[in-house]
Parts: C-alpha cells; sequence; structure tokens
C-alpha cells in the first residue's frame, strides 16, 4: 500500500513497491538512447497561483529497463530532463529538472499513460505574493502522450511542484502542461 506523509513520500513509496512488484515479470535490458527532444507550456491551474507559467525545452531518454508483461504491454523506464523559463506576478526564475519516469504502452495503440517523479532546481523561489520556500522542489507528474506518426508526439501532464515540507512555506503550484515532441 503506497501510504506516506505528503504526496512525495506517496509517490516514493509508490515507486519502490512498482520496482519490487515489477522485477517479478519478464524484464528486458536495452541501451539507454535518446528518444526524443521537445517543448512544453504550462499554466497554473489554482486561482492563488493563477498567473504562473512556465515554458521548456525537453530531453528524454530510455533507461535500459523495460519490463513487457505480455506479447501487448510494456512498462519502460525513463529519464526525462527539461530546461525553461517560471514567469508571472512580474518575476521570472529559471527552472531545471531531472526526472525518471515510466511510460505505460500497449503495442498497436498511439497513446501512452506517463509518470514521473524527481528533483527541480529554481533559479529565484520568491515571486511578488508567492513564497514557495526553497529553491530545491520535487516535481511529480502523470499524463497521456499521443504518438502521430513515426517521429511526432502531443503530451499532456498535470504537475504538481512543490518543496515536500522540506521548507516553509511550502505552498506548492499545480500545473497543466502541452507538450509537442520529436521522436527518435
Amino acid at each position: 500500500m503506497c501510504l506516506g506523509k505528503g504526496l512525495p513520500g506517496r509517490v516514493y513509496r509508490c515507486v519502490a513497491t512498482a520496482f519490487l512488484l515489477l522485477s517479478t515479470h519478464a524484464v528486458r535490458a536495452e541501451e539507454f538512447r535518446l528518444e526524443s527532444v521537445g517543448t512544453r507550456f504550462a499554466f497554473s491551474s489554482k486561482k492563488r497561483n493563477a498567473d504562473m507559467y512556465q515554458t521548456d525545452l525537453t530531453l528524454n531518454a530510455n533507461l535500459p529497463w523495460r519490463w513487457n508483461f505480455n506479447e501487448h504491454w510494456s512498462l519502460q523506464t525513463r529519464l526525462d530532463f527539461s530546461a525553461g523559463w517560471l514567469t508571472g506576478r512580474g518575476d521570472d526564475a529559471g527552472v531545471f529538472n531531472l526526472t525518471p519516469s515510466f511510460v505505460l504502452h500497449r503495442e498497436n495503440i498511439p497513446v501512452s499513460l506517463v509518470a514521473g517523479s524527481g528533483p527541480a532546481l529554481l533559479t529565484k523561489y520568491r515571486f511578488d505574493g508567492l513564497n514557495l520556500g526553497m529553491h530545491f522542489q520535487f516535481a511529480t507528474y502523470a499524463g497521456l502522450d499521443w504518438n502521430i506518426g513515426t517521429h511526432f508526439r502531443l503530451g499532456y501532464q498535470f504537475q504538481h511542484m512543490s518543496n515536500a515540507e522540506l521548507a516553509s512555506p511550502n505552498p506548492g503550484i499545480n500545473f497543466h502542461f502541452f507538450a509537442v515532441s520529436y521522436r527518435f
């Protein structure tokens, strides 16, 4: 059961549990390879943070671990890196994410479920009327990727970013991300 204090604690316990459970299924070792590059845009979803926006460049790489549940379903591990700009309330900050993630895919269906959680670094954490508590944050997301043809992808992610109560205050920000990527 995935229990823990706060969202990041529950997510990390769920990821650890998933790794243990998945280790009993067929694991296929692959090579570390660049999977896609792209860009994404986000707007915050809460009224109190409604004027926060983020724009990123993204780089995704498949990690060498992939679980095949049967001939149709697979779970690919991936490392997502993004570098971008967080803006709002008359202030700007650089934001850098490094996120281990999972991609659940069914053969012959162009839509995949994606989820991940990892560290984020902000060059500035105080905005007019919004104090995120510290430069170090955690970004946790879930979403959908839609592969269009061989090389293009559209995506949506709902992301929560907060400092996981490592500092006070810890208001967190929820974002709706929309992405366009080129797949290699």
